[in-house]
């Protein structure tokens, strides 16, 4: 009888597990941004930063279907011709599909900015930072150094001029916001 009951168990589970497929599961994000404390007498223009994208493989970051699909929302939100020919000087290029938006690192906008953060975090943006350096960051400022921070730099590793991270849902979706 408990074996019964006990196959009967682990079937509804396997069941359960089977029933919750991922969504997203070969979806993909690319996200291609300049690391570091760069001033650039020219700007990254969209069409360059795209260009790289299609160039360059990039890491791939897995994160939970929240995550995943809050990037999503970012993107398509900021996916218009107009956001794009306002950003001044794009440090990051954001695509999902066809869908496409940039952030960039000096537009002081008053509205909550932890949408931009979460991004950063998430594509380990500011591991290219030395740590005093983030203290001058906005974002750092007012939502704190990021839980998954490990500084990348030394004096024999110099930043990258861009780096391509690709973001693939691979994990369960969680009730609560990873940061």
């Amino acid at each position: 009888m408990k074996k019964i009951i006990y196959t009967l168990l682990m079937s509804i589970s396997f069941i359960s597990c089977m029933s919750l497929k991922n969504k997203y599961e070969d979806d993909i994000i690319e996200i291609i941004y300049i690391p570091g404390l760069v001033d650039f007498s020219v700007p990254y223009t969209e069409e360059e930063l795209e260009k790289i994208n299609k160039e360059r493989a990039g890491d791939t970051i897995i994160v939970d279907a929240n995550v995943f699909s809050g990037v999503i929302s970012y993107i398509n939100s900021h996916d218009n011709k107009a956001h794009r020919d306002s950003v001044s000087d794009p440090r990051f290029f954001i695509k999902h599909k066809e869908n496409k938006c940039v952030i960039d690192n000096i537009t002081d906008n008053e509205f909550d900015r932890y949408p931009e953060y979460n991004i950063k975090c998430i594509s380990e943006y500011y591991n290219y930072f030395e740590e005093e350096d983030l203290q001058y960051d906005r974002d750092v400022i007012r939502y704190g150094i990021p839980k998954n921070y490990k500084c990348l730099l030394s004096d024999s590793i110099l930043p990258p001029s861009e780096v391509k991270k690709v973001l693939k849902c691979g994990l369960p979706q969680k009730n609560n916001e990873q940061e």
